[in-house]
């Protein structure tokens, strides 16, 4: 395993774990908050996110990329096209999403 491919599953990991956490931690305990509080949480909790995601996602998504690139077309190299695909289109929906 060479540096990219460990550099790349370490940034990708730590996106799924924050998607993780908001949505099996976080939403189910402000679901339990009045309104007003709920909606002051998530105001809160997007703005952190807006920052926090771009910084793991950019990166992320650059090193998926190169790991297509770097690793030819040996074996999984569709899976690795379907994946790399499917987090560009995924980043896409991010950016359209916050820039609303």
């Amino acid at each position: 395993m060479n540096a990219l491919l460990v550099a790349q599953l370490v940034l990708v990991g730590l996106l799924a774990g924050e998607e993780l956490i908001v949505r099996w931690g976080v939403q189910p305990a402000m679901a339990a908050l009045p309104d007003d509080a709920h909606v002051r949480t998530r105001i809160a909790l997007v703005k952190s996110l807006k920052v926090v995601v771009p910084i793991l996602m950019i990166p992320a998504v650059l090193a998926s990329v190169a790991v297509l690139v770097v690793g030819g077309t040996g074996d999984g190299l569709v899976w690795r096209i379907a994946a790399v695909i499917g987090f560009v289109m995924s980043a896409i929906a991010v950016v359209q999403a916050a820039s609303t």
